[in-house]
């Protein structure tokens, strides 16, 4: 028995001493994620979940359907921020609460703004935390593969920031995610080349953007806010618009001015087409898989389509 108490005793002082010891230990796979990030609208969310992969716990503050226009943080919000490696969100130019709530949460968390947009007047910022601010600057960068390109590149290199030990996975999970990214922009080239309408009809003006790059301009029912209501002005407008330029289609986006944009497209015997801003994932697009890339290919369909594309 004496023998096993020593035996015990030597064995604790041998552990005590290696905890105690200056020597680095070695490595220890761990088998949960070691950043915590927490997110905003979907463009954040998808490429910050493909950039960060294995290595990250997400977190989206702005559930699944819901427009980041008429979100506001939660207690439980501020909470989630507050203990976060890492916040990405798109741009105060949309998400222009984000200021306040990372003044609220009381914390000393790095955040990314992935999109660098400036107004009419070369400015960036906080706006009045309505809307998409005062100078109206379009935030809908997502939706030209380039711009975001540009998003994924800040991303990446945030996560490096707080998890240097993730350099690898991150520059790979960034690589493949810009590849897809450049794949998609040479699509849209070839596919938009040599269209014959220039004018895309639209539910609201997101799309600024997306079509900036091939020499289309957007008409919209509503502005940058799709849930702004058309003036009997607005609709008289673009009801001739269409009628002069020949345009044979309305391009909407989902649950937005439903109603109205049928009526239109009755009007001038036009055809309804979907074109989604990705501000968001519906429920239903979420359970079926949908993603960024199917989403946009939908988008490029319909506006081959719309612009009578070659």
């Amino acid at each position: 028995m004496a023998r096993l108490v020593l035996l015990v005793v030597f064995g604790v002082l041998g552990l005590t001493a290696i905890a105690c010891s200056s020597a680095k230990p070695t490595p220890v796979p761990i088998s949960s994620p070691a950043v915590h990030v927490v997110t905003t609208i979907y463009p954040a969310v998808y490429f910050t979940q493909r950039v960060g992969g294995d290595r990250i716990r997400l977190t989206s503050i702005v559930p699944t359907g819901a427009h980041a226009h008429d979100f506001e943080p939660r207690p439980s919000d501020l909470a989630a921020i507050s203990k976060a490696d890492l916040v990405v969100y798109v741009s105060e130019f949309f998400e222009t609460w984000m200021s306040r709530a990372l003044e609220s949460a009381g914390s000393s968390v790095m955040a990314v703004e992935a999109a660098h947009i400036e107004d009419e007047h070369g400015t960036t910022g906080e706006k009045d935390g309505h809307g998409h601010g005062h100078d109206q600057a379009d935030p809908h960068v997502w939706l030209n593969p380039h711009e975001a390109i540009e998003m994924v590149e800040r991303i990446r290199d945030a996560l490096i920031e707080v998890d240097p030990e993730g350099r690898d996975t991150f520059e790979a999970n960034a690589d493949s995610l810009i590849a897809e990214l450049e794949s998609l922009e040479s699509r849209m080239s070839q596919a938009l080349e040599g269209c014959r309408i220039k004018t895309a009809v639209v539910s609201h003006e997101a799309y600024g953007h997306l079509l900036e790059d091939f020499g289309v301009e957007q008409a919209g029912l509503s502005g940058l806010e799709a849930e702004e209501a058309a003036s009997p002005a607005t609709i008289a407008r673009i009801v001739d618009l269409m009628r002069e330029q020949g345009i044979r289609h309305v391009l909407a986006e989902p649950v937005v001015n439903e109603k109205l944009v049928a009526q239109i497209a009755e009007t001038v015997g036009a055809t309804v087409l979907p074109l989604h801003p990705l501000e968001y994932l519906t429920s239903a697009e979420a359970a079926a898989g949908s993603t960024y890339f199917t989403i946009m290919d939908r988008n490029l369909e319909s506006l081959q389509t719309a612009l009578d594309c070659p």
